[in-house]
């Protein structure tokens, strides 16, 4: 498996898929290339496109996107799928998941989540440390929730959406696309696209 990026969503998604026991793991990082070329001294670091190409090549095509900026995660996903690669969900063992929900390749769950049933999770999305998806939540693509973001009941989130750390959005409010809510911000009204809820 190949997880891009090396920085601290990549680390804090390490916990999870070591838990897993994934064994030929790479991460890439093609903008600190002066940077070291192993992640704690264990696993490699790829520098190029070319470099994954070569995996790709021998089978080993899988891949998962952890960084945070939820643009930057969709112009990442759709690169590596248009060079062959295969999205993979990772999802920590330590959750709470309700047997009614759907969950789309490519998204990243974090020990701790609580994610209720009727729940629709898009694709590549980043789901931080006890983060709380309610009853009927419908959550789109290349959204970033940071550690304790909660969706009560009835929520929906549009696409690349950033919920920060403990944010809290109430029941039937409706997230536009492009939407950044700063942390520990409690959204009682719905919020229209490329708007910050501050």
């Amino acid at each position: 498996m190949i997880v891009i990026g090396a920085g601290g969503s990549a680390k804090d998604l390490l916990v999870v898929i070591e838990e897993s026991k994934v064994s030929d793991l790479f991460f890439y990082d093609d903008v600190n290339l002066e940077g070291p070329s192993m992640l704690f001294d264990k696993y490699p670091i790829l520098k190029s496109e070319e470099e994954i190409r070569k995996l790709f090549a021998k089978g080993l095509n899988s891949f998962i996107v952890a960084i945070g900026h939820p643009r930057l995660r969709a112009k990442l996903f759709n690169k590596l799928v248009e060079l062959g690669g295969n999205p993979v969900s990772v999802i920590s063992q330590d959750i709470t998941l309700g047997n009614y929900t759907k969950i789309a390749p490519g998204t990243a769950i974090l020990p701790g989540c609580r994610i209720s049933n009727n729940v629709t999770i898009g694709k590549s999305c980043y789901l931080g440390v006890n983060s709380v998806f309610g009853h009927d939540c419908r959550v789109g693509e290349f959204n970033m929730f940071g550690p304790g973001a909660s969706f009560l009941g009835q929520t929906s989130v549009g696409d690349y959406c950033y919920i920060g750390a403990n944010a809290t959005v109430l029941p039937k409010v409706t997230l536009g696309n492009n939407v950044y809510v700063n942390a520990g911000k409690v959204v009682d009204e719905s919020v229209p696209d490329y708007k910050t809820f501050d």
